[in-house]
């Protein structure tokens, strides 16, 4: 996926991904879902992940900056969102989605090359 910016008024362009609803199922406060990215930008870019879960009138946010994207170059970003941070109700999940932040985008190019989402039971320690 190819994202070029020129002229933007904006402070923040995010790009909102619905995941489905499989992802829901089994889905408890002991599991890290984990965001792998490879993508490349032209400039500097400040880039955010937030994972939202909807459950029942709620919605649980967890925001992360991607890491180590350097401008130019091919970058592998890896971050994890840990559910045991978040207040969900799991008797009560009915929506997934991510969106993907980037702040101040103007004269821009971001090509995302590969996005894989997954997710792990943490273990027991």
């Amino acid at each position: 996926l190819g994202i070029e910016v020129m002229g933007f008024a904006g402070s923040f362009l995010s790009l909102a991904i619905d995941l489905p609803k499989a992802a829901l199922e089994g889905l408890t406060r002991d599991h890290i879902i984990r965001l792998e990215t490879t993508m490349e930008t032209e400039s500097g870019q400040e880039i955010y992940s937030r994972l939202n879960i909807g459950n029942g009138p709620n919605t649980e946010e967890l925001l992360r900056h991607l890491d180590g994207v350097q401008p130019g170059r091919v970058n592998q970003v890896v971050t994890e969102f840990d559910l045991a941070l978040t207040q969900m109700n799991e008797k009560r999940l009915d929506k997934i989605w991510l969106d993907l932040i980037f702040e101040k985008p103007q004269m821009n190019a971001v090509v995302i090359r590969e996005m894989i989402l997954s997710r792990h039971l943490r273990a027991n320690v």
